[in-house]
């Protein structure tokens, strides 16, 4: 069982992603799965917790499956391209400071 794959609990029936899973100091293995639905307001079920011997997989790879045919970048690609100057993302910029004064930085002590 893998984060990504599509899981089920066998006792409440409560199925999604496994987007989680902890190791307590007395051997209880939690498993936690984000519901693919939505509450009667259209927001996202919070990811539910459950023992990890309760909990079977459906289908392997579910995610990576879906991102492959959608071809979506993991953020942590996208940062390490912004980190390596690749994205459009933060950094150090060449343009001047937006702030319009002609302050000092540091100047407010002697």
């Amino acid at each position: 069982m893998k984060n990504g794959d599509k899981v089920k609990d066998i006792i409440s029936g409560f199925t999604g992603v496994m987007v989680a899973r902890t190791e307590w100091l007395n051997g209880c293995n939690r498993i936690a799965i984000q519901s693919e639905n939505f509450d009667c307001m259209k927001a996202p079920i919070p990811e539910q917790w459950f023992d990890e011997q309760q909990v079977v997989v459906i289908k392997a790879g579910e995610v990576c499956a879906r991102r492959k045919a959608l071809k979506v970048e993991t953020p942590l690609k996208n940062k390490a391209k912004d980190r390596l100057g690749m994205g459009g993302g933060g950094g150090p910029r060449n343009d001047p400071s937006s702030s319009g004064g002609d302050e000092t930085v540091g100047s407010e002590y002697p």
